[in-house]
């Protein structure tokens, strides 16, 4: 076995950990989390020379992190829709608990000039 392959194998299961479809996003984002970290670990034993088995998995790992890529670009854009969305209930909620809270209080006012 060579030096890559474990590199691809953890490079496979995290893009196929990103296209399972999981309701679970926070238990998808940990297991995430742990393959990266596998996969540093793994990209910093790497050292050239590579033989050309071990080139073209490596080629073949870019093409999977392209994926990989978009994939947790795509979670990502959830993710902040989801905070945009919590943000804007918050405020609707506040609002319409204190439906004043936003009205100028000086209107009204009457200022006698003639002291």
């Amino acid at each position: 076995m060579n030096r890559l392959q474990t590199l691809h194998d953890i490079t496979k299961q995290l893009k196929e950990l990103l296209q399972s479809e999981t309701d679970d996003r926070e238990m998808l984002i940990e297991q995430m989390n742990e393959l990266i970290d596998q996969r540093e670990n793994e990209l910093a034993k790497m050292s050239p020379p590579y033989s050309e088995e071990e080139k073209a998995l490596g080629w073949e790992v870019v093409q999977l992190n392209k994926h990989i890529e978009e994939a947790i670009h795509d979670l990502f854009s959830e993710v902040k829709k989801d905070m945009q969305n919590v943000q804007k209930q918050k405020k609707s909620k506040q609002s319409y608990m204190n439906p004043y809270e936003s009205v100028n209080m000086n209107d009204g006012m009457f200022l006698d000039n003639k002291l």
